[in-house]
């Protein structure tokens, strides 16, 4: 979240392995609350994902959100794609996807056309 790391001298990303690495700010966006870090592991390679084509995507699809909300610790949400190219509306606000009250699996939705 970008307003976790907003103003941050030095970040520090640690892994369930409890490794510690720096982390660099790729994109940060204060409207949508979101950042991309980059690290570089010494030693041991990170393990990954392989990410689709989202030109392959396709309503009904199934979809994880990985992460570590609120420090709870690690998290997997499933969701299924139910639409394609949808504008979020401009009342859906910063706010809302702040919430705690608000399940990851709702939001979940592709916004590539």
């Amino acid at each position: 979240n970008n307003h976790v790391i907003d103003k941050a001298d030095q970040i520090t990303v640690v892994l369930s392995d409890r490794r510690e690495l720096d982390a660099k700010v790729i994109l940060a966006d204060d409207k949508t609350d979101l950042a991309v870090l980059r690290v570089e592991p010494a030693g041991e390679p990170l393990p990954f994902l392989k990410l689709r084509d989202s030109d392959d995507l396709e309503v009904g699809d199934l979809v994880l959100a990985i992460g570590n909300p609120f420090g709870v610790g690690q998290t997997v949400t499933s969701g299924i794609v139910s639409a394609l190219a949808r504008a979020a509306e401009e009342s859906f606000s910063t706010a809302l996807m702040r919430s705690t009250e608000a399940s990851v699996s709702s939001l979940i939705q592709s916004a590539f056309p």
